[in-house]
């Protein structure tokens, strides 16, 4: 049984409540049944947006992939994944993995002409042909 007054547990032959001295009747505690109405599952469906990332990640991801193994169309390659990627981007708030791949190339690349001028450069010091 249940204290009506403060809610504390009584055992059945108490008088009083334990708690706070309430006096104890027999209380009839009547059972309601709710029924409660389930939600229905809403069907999910592809979005534009979704479906324009579907569309769009992949070609991204190839041409980053590309980028990293062709030597100087690779820069070209990179700079197309890295627009794809930087739209993709705007749209998901996520950095594709293509855009990724570009972005790498490209310093990569960058980094590979520096040292090409470089040994020009002191080749031309040196006289060397």
């Amino acid at each position: 049984m249940v204290c009506k007054r403060c809610g504390a547990e009584l055992k059945d032959d108490d008088k009083f409540c334990g708690v706070c001295g309430e006096p104890v009747g027999k209380v009839e505690v009547k059972e309601e049944k709710v029924e409660v109405e389930q939600p229905k599952p809403v069907p999910t469906t592809n979005t534009s947006v979704e479906s324009k990332k579907d569309e769009s990640e992949v070609p991204c991801l190839i041409f980053g992939i590309l980028s990293l193994c062709v030597c100087w169309i690779g820069i070209i390659f990179a700079i197309i994944s890295i627009v794809m990627g930087s739209k993709l981007k705007k749209e998901t708030n996520k950095m594709p993995a293509g855009m990724i791949c570009g972005i790498i190339s490209l310093s990569i690349h960058a980094l590979l002409i520096v040292v090409y001028i470089a040994i020009f450069v002191f080749a031309a010091i040196l006289g060397v042909d």
